[in-house]
């Protein structure tokens, strides 16, 4: 990606990987803009999340995919390795270590996802 180039692509809330397609190279800045609106289950979340609003929902924060991320945030890996994951939520600066392969996932625990609904766009732009 040239600088100040764009890219985007649409990360579904169902699925636990979503490959953007979105090539990042280590060492060079990229800008995430995200826009849209997931549902998990009922309860619907912009791309920024929520933080859990009920004991119940505070029981299970611990197995989030990445624990001190909001429910469904939008976070970011690395062609999918959970040692590269950031948080994008609704808007990031990013400047990744590895070279790779944006994949991104709704933050919820593993094994629910059947249950998730709806899709986020994502804009990612080269700033240096």
């Amino acid at each position: 990606m040239r600088l100040n180039e764009e890219a985007q692509g649409i990360v579904r809330a169902r699925a636990q990987w979503n490959q953007t397609g979105v090539a990042l190279v280590a060492g060079e800045t990229y800008d995430f803009v995200a826009a849209g609106c997931w549902t998990d289950l009922v309860i619907p979340h912009g791309p920024g999340g929520d933080p859990s609003d009920s004991a119940y929902m505070r029981l299970f924060e611990r197995w989030r995919r990445v624990p001190s991320a909001n429910w469904f945030t939008l976070i970011g890996t690395i062609d999918a390795q959970m040692q590269s994951a950031f948080v994008i939520g609704s808007r990031c600066r990013h400047t990744p270590q590895v070279t790779g392969q944006l994949t991104c996932f709704a933050n919820d625990v593993s094994g629910f996802y059947w249950n998730n609904f709806g899709a986020v766009r994502l804009t990612v732009t080269r700033v240096a």
